[in-house]
């Protein structure tokens, strides 16, 4: 079932730029979409599978014309290849500094679903793995030396909210394209 949010997206951002409109990939197939669930290992948010089921992510040419500020959005092979890199990197028991609040305080979880990125740093995660005070599917911001402590690390309680916050800035023009980059004007997702 395709998203009926995002398919406003894409007509928002058909309109906006032709460049990052020419990068979003056709929507991934049940079987991508059911690959991902096996990698990650519990359900997914069916509003991330319907996302999926409407825009693959982005194409290579997104890393010069990124959707989200300058993140480009990762196609389920993408975020499969991520989850396995940063696996492959860090000990998913190994603890970060600082406390614990929305958001596990972990070096890398199995259960984070990294989305998008600036270059492989900078990603939003959807949070499948979340500790008490926080959300499961809440969108959250992985920055090198950012904060996860503070309220404001979370950006969005779930992948829905996350995607009604981005078409609400393309609709009402909270942005300015920047070299072909949404740039937002709130620094939202920055």
């Amino acid at each position: 079932m395709t998203d009926p949010v995002w398919r406003e997206i894409v007509e928002q951002v058909q309109g906006v730029s032709a460049d990052i409109f020419a990068t979003l990939n056709p929507p991934a197939t049940e079987a991508e979409i059911e690959a991902l669930e096996q990698r990650v290992g519990v359900a997914v948010p069916q509003a991330f599978k319907d996302y999926l089921a409407t825009v693959n992510g982005q194409n290579e040419a997104g890393a010069e014309y990124p959707l989200v500020g300058y993140r480009r959005l990762y196609g389920v092979a993408e975020i499969i290849e991520q989850m396995d890199l940063l696996e492959s990197l860090f000990d998913a028991t190994e603890v970060a500094a600082g406390a614990e609040n929305k958001i596990r305080q972990l070096l890398w979880s199995l259960r984070w679903v990294p989305f998008a990125s600036f270059e492989g740093y900078d990603a939003l995660i959807m949070d499948l793995d979340p500790p008490g005070n926080g959300v499961y599917g809440q969108v959250w911001s992985l920055s090198p030396g950012g904060d996860r402590e503070g309220d404001d690390a979370v950006l969005a309680e779930s992948f829905e909210e996350f995607s009604v916050g981005l078409l609400g800035r393309l609709k009402a023009r909270r942005f300015k394209l920047e070299n072909g980059v949404i740039v937002f004007e709130d620094y939202w997702a920055a």
